[in-house]
């Protein structure tokens, strides 16, 4: 069963979307390291769900905490100066990578839709849960709305 995320849920999720994105290319060059790469994405994907998503109230999982959908609602997406102050505690994280980060960030932004929609921040899942349609099904409470309300979806893919 697909379910809002809650803040108990954000480990089990962040440890998930980690292993999704390991090998994502954006998340290679972003982390070269492999020996730090996961621990890493878990706490990045933390912060994320913890700091933004969950309290916008648009995150969704399954029971087990194997998939995950980060949505922001139209409006909700801070202003490119926000989220670059937001960036500074990333950089405890991913230390002198936050050069890259900072640059991928702004060619995100350079053709990010201006018009109200949801914007998909993060899907994924847990390797070995992908092929069952978890995050198909994640994404459906948004979507669906998107369609009742003629609001358009917006996802950067790598």
């Amino acid at each position: 069963m697909i379910r809002k995320m809650t803040f108990d849920d954000v480990a089990a999720v962040s440890a998930a979307m980690a292993r999704a994105f390991w090998d994502d290319p954006l998340q290679r060059w972003l982390l070269p390291d492999e020996s730090t790469r996961l621990d890493r994405l878990e706490r990045m994907f933390a912060g994320q769900a913890r700091y933004s998503s969950i309290p916008q109230g648009e995150c969704y999982t399954d029971d087990t905490c194997a998939t995950g959908a980060f949505w922001a609602p139209p409006g909700k997406q801070q202003p490119v100066d926000e989220v670059l102050r937001a960036m500074e505690p990333l950089e405890q994280i991913v230390g002198e990578a936050i050069v890259r980060f900072r640059a991928a960030f702004s060619a995100m932004h350079a053709v990010h839709p201006v018009v109200p929609h949801f914007y998909l921040a993060g899907l994924g899942t847990d390797p070995p849960r992908q092929g069952e349609g978890l995050a198909s099904r994640a994404l459906q409470p948004v979507l669906e709305r998107c369609d009742a309300d003629a609001i358009p979806a917006y996802l950067e893919s790598t």
